[in-house]
């Protein structure tokens, strides 16, 4: 929703950009070409999960620079909003098939289609973003502030999620209950140990070792988990 919500926001808000319109439209949509290639090596190399977090990170930390330039410098937030939307729309493209990724065979189609119904939802209020900028006494940076701190968390709340590169494609909801989730990064190609992941499987161990019986106590011989 966040990531519709910025792509989509940026083209409504470039009226309110200093210099010629049509080049403006030109390098925003233009942008998008190289993107996809971008995106498509870096979700290669460095998986799925880190790869959003920091591209949303890096486009809402630039969308928020704006709040340091000079209300009469106006070429320099064209600047930034034409680069700020850059990694958010290199999201977008890769958001869809991590998406894809995250659920089960049995339900993935009704999911993903669910989450596109969320972009939608996103796309549909930034217009209504955009034009709080034509409120009275309320600058014309302020949808920028809104997309910066918006995209900042949701790129922190990624993190929340696991990386689906070289995991298994679970079929049903119940292997995804059994399925080992990693949050492991993912450095060319190649798993990198987590140093808090592994400190928060050591902690849960010691826990679970110490008031909760082992899974295996409760399978049987006959139990449908052999």
């Amino acid at each position: 929703m966040v990531a519709s919500l910025v792509c989509y926001g940026f083209m409504f808000y470039l009226s309110d950009l200093a210099g010629n319109p049509y080049l403006n439209v030109v390098l925003m949509y233009g942008s998008d070409i190289p993107g996809c290639l971008i995106g498509w090596i870096a979700v290669q190399k460095f998986g799925r999960r880190i790869t959003c977090c920091v591209f949303m990170i890096v486009g809402g930390v630039i969308c928020l620079i704006v709040l340091a330039v000079p209300k009469d410098q106006t070429q320099v937030s064209t600047v930034l909003a034409l680069i700020g939307r850059f990694p958010v729309s290199m999201t977008f493209t890769i958001v869809f098939l991590y998406a894809s990724e995250l659920y089960p065979t049995s339900i993935r189609n009704l999911a993903v289609g669910s989450c596109s119904t969320f972009a939608r939802l996103g796309s549909t209020a930034a217009p209504y973003v955009v034009m709080l900028s034509q409120l009275p006494g309320v600058s014309v940076t302020f949808p920028m502030v809104i997309f910066g701190v918006l995209a900042v968390t949701a790129g922190l709340m990624i993190l929340w999620l696991p990386e689906t590169l070289h995991s298994n494609m679970c079929q049903t909801i119940e292997e995804v209950s059994l399925a080992e989730e990693r949050y492991d990064f993912i450095w060319m190609g190649k798993r990198v140990r987590n140093p808090i992941s592994s400190l928060r499987s050591f902690i849960f161990d010691v826990n679970s070792s110490q008031d909760v019986p082992s899974r295996q106590e409760f399978v049987t011989e006959n139990s449908p988990l052999i």
